[in-house]
């Protein structure tokens, strides 16, 4: 009964209490070589979730393994959302290209970037400046938030 009791109180704190729920989305695991830090984040400091979010979103979900960060946020209104994948390595990213409309190069943040909309959906492509970084957004957001959001996620 304690435990169901427990978790009762929690979703309901999750869901209706705006600062509980912030501050549990950023208590986050960030993975090093050889040990893992746990902790509060500040989100602005280090690690890659976005200082800018458009009104009515949150972080919903901010996953790291590998060297691969996924970062989700959500709208207020259920079909609103960003994924962003950055990858903290040199790997490949694979971006689903068919029938991408005409795509643009952009800089973000001082690195180069290209951006194309399908199917109402954004997807932008990203390099930090000293490109070690790299990162993809897909929303269903407009051009101008897209690069606002990843204008204020700091890859360095």
């Amino acid at each position: 009964i304690f435990f169901v009791v427990t978790a009762v109180v929690f979703s309901v704190s999750f869901v209706t209490v705006d600062a509980f729920r912030t501050r549990i989305l950023e208590f986050i695991s960030a993975a090093h070589d050889t040990t893992v830090e746990r902790g509060f984040q500040d989100s602005s400091t280090g690690l890659y979730a976005p200082s800018y979010l458009p009104e009515g979103f949150y972080v919903a979900s901010y996953f790291e393994d590998q060297g691969l960060i996924q970062i989700i946020l959500q709208g207020q209104e259920e079909e609103d959302y960003a994924i962003i994948n950055i990858s903290a390595d040199r790997a490949k990213m694979l971006i689903d290209s068919e029938d991408l409309s005409e795509s643009k190069q952009v800089v973000i943040n001082g690195g180069l970037g290209e951006i194309g909309e399908k199917n109402e959906a954004t997807t932008l492509f990203w390099m930090n400046k000293e490109e070690n970084l790299m990162a993809v957004m897909t929303t269903n957001l407009g051009e101008s938030e897209t690069i606002k959001i990843a204008e204020s996620i700091n890859l360095v």
